[in-house]
């Protein structure tokens, strides 16, 4: 209107709550784009990483499952018993591919990526760059990638794992039952997966029975929901336990036994060589080697995230003395937890003999990440010198050490996926479907889906058959060296494929004879068998027709 002033409003401000929601939406949009580009990355990886000897041996329990048959009752598994289920499936959907069941991998590892960064964005009060950071820390994790696409323990148990300390982080703040239920689910079906996770679930459940005794108003049906759930995530164990005892706890805990040289003191075949438990001097050296020279010092990017966790763990304590407000009481109980819980975990997985680098450098990263996450915090509230090393560091050790485990383990030509594929391509071309073939290493006879010989369902019971009584070996599914030579000199298998020496399982079954049991196994071989193909070292016979000499 004419001579009215006009009056300026001020700048409409978005109000706090819709500042965070347009934050957090940022956040999470970012954070789905990263796990998506996170999954092409390892569906790639999964295509062309070499075969680890051990993968195989999961995958044919995953087809054994599928066509019928049980761990433990049916062939040999030195496993907890879900990890076959979860994976026979693919065998039905796609058989015969080493890969195709991989992919089953690649989901677990890339829905635990996405899961953990969703989780970050829980801690309101941590800058919006040092999450990202931390996601990054995990995403750019070259064993994180590593053991996520291959048919191990490691892609299910880590999915499971993350579940399980995702949920409690839920249960502790809003102490819904459900989510104590969902907790105690993920443990239990974790450790019916991979057992070292076993001794959680007590620790666990103690833990949150303590809290509730000590708190103003104490509600036990809360453990109780943790227990139920973890009861029902370990029905895979008790229904194989109560099926046959002896079997489960032969496969279980008396083979690792052997097989450590628990029981038998003997020198043990690894990746370190011949290791031995005769002096306390041997088992110290071997610790050394593994942890510090192996795990940290061949493993830079573990080395990094367990500094970023323990100065995570120094903060978080510092500031719960000090009461400050960073994080708030329910996340320190998360903490606390998570802390004992990566305790409990490292001494259980110490058990074994010799340890395993692979047991601490992904199944940790679940259990380090509250650190991990505090760690970045210390980092990006120290400067911008600290950031931007963490930012540089992180990258550089990914590109150098994403072939590591790879090469560690896989290093030799034969494990190349085309030589893999090459020599199951070979099985067919000279068999037929029904045939059985007799291969010391079990991966052949899964992608060539012709039929196994009885006890070369798992190549890992070498290592225990000179230490085995007959009765047992029968009963457990354990070849021995009689098993193999009888069936040579009969002709049993269409095809028998060896190893070279020099490989682990086949050197624990060749180096375990004696010079008269070699010579023996030897002429059966030239009588019985002529080659027909090599590839790459693997040696391919084929029986002779019957009447020839």
């Amino acid at each position: 209107m004419i001579g009215t002033e006009q009056i300026e409003s001020p700048p409409l401000t978005p109000a706090p709550a819709t500042a965070d929601q347009t934050r957090r939406f940022k956040l999470v949009v970012l954070v789905s784009l990263i796990s998506l580009a996170y999954l092409v990355a390892l569906v790639h990886y999964a295509t062309v990483r070499p075969v680890d000897c051990a993968e195989v041996f999961n995958s044919t329990a995953a087809r054994l499952v599928w066509q019928g048959k049980a761990p433990y009752r049916d062939f040999f598994f030195q496993q907890a018993p879900l990890l076959p289920y979860l994976y026979s499936w693919v065998w039905a959907v796609h058989p015969q591919s080493l890969v195709s069941m991989r992919l089953f991998s690649v989901a677990c590892g890339g829905l635990a990526t996405f899961f953990w960064g969703i989780w970050l964005l829980r801690f309101k009060r941590i800058e919006a760059k040092a999450l990202i950071a931390t996601f990054a820390t995990l995403v750019l994790n070259p064993a994180w990638m590593t053991w996520n696409v291959v048919v191990k323990t490691y892609a299910a148990a880590n999915l499971l794992m993350t579940v399980g300390t995702i949920s409690l982080y839920n249960a502790i703040r809003s102490r819904k039952p459900v989510w104590y239920l969902v907790a105690g689910l993920g443990l239990g079906t974790c450790a019916s997966t991979r057992s070292l996770y076993g001794p959680l679930i007590p620790v666990v459940a103690l833990w949150l029975w303590y809290r509730e005794f000590r708190g103003s108003e104490p509600n036990y049906r809360l453990p109780l929901c943790f227990i139920a759930g973890a009861a029902f995530g370990l029905l895979p164990m008790m229904v194989s336990f109560a099926r046959d005892p002896h079997a489960f706890l032969f496969n279980n805990v008396h083979y690792h036994a052997l097989q450590g040289g628990y029981v038998s003191g003997n020198k043990v075949e690894s990746s370190l060589g011949a290791t031995s438990r005769n002096s306390v001097g041997d088992i110290l050296l071997t610790y050394f080697a593994v942890l510090v020279v192996l795990l940290m010092g061949l493993h830079p990017y573990f080395t990094l995230m367990l500094a970023l966790g323990l100065i995570g763990a120094w903060s978080v304590i510092r500031l719960r003395k000090k009461r400050a407000g960073l994080y708030d009481t329910h996340q320190h109980l998360y903490f606390e937890l998570s802390g004992l819980m990566l305790l409990v975990y490292s001494a259980t997985a110490l058990i074994p003999f010799p340890p395993f680098d692979q047991h601490f450098s992904t199944p940790l990263v679940p259990l380090l990440m509250p650190f991990v996450l505090a760690g970045v915090q210390v980092l990006s509230s120290a400067g911008r010198r600290w950031f931007v090393a963490l930012a540089i560091a992180a990258p550089l050790l990914f590109v150098t050490g994403i072939g590591r485990d790879a090469w560690q383990y896989s290093r030799e030509p034969d494990w190349k996926l085309s030589a893999y594929h090459n020599v199951a391509e070979t099985i067919k071309a000279q068999t037929s479907p029904d045939d059985v073939v007799l291969s010391f290493w079990p991966g052949y006879v899964f992608e060539s889906g012709r039929r196994y010989f009885p006890g070369l369902e798992n190549n890992w019971g070498y290592a225990i058959m000179k230490n085995t009584s007959a009765a047992d070996r029968a009963r457990y599914h354990i070849v021995s060296n009689d098993d193999i030579v009888n069936a040579i000199s009969k002709r049993s298998a269409a095809l028998l494929i060896t190893f070279p020496t020099k490989a682990l399982w086949m050197s624990q079954y060749y180096n375990t004879l004696s010079p008269a049991e070699k010579m023996d196994f030897e002429k059966a071989l030239s009588d019985n068998y002529f080659p027909v193909s090599t590839v790459d070292n693997v040696s391919i016979y084929k029986r002779r027709a019957p009447q020839e000499p």
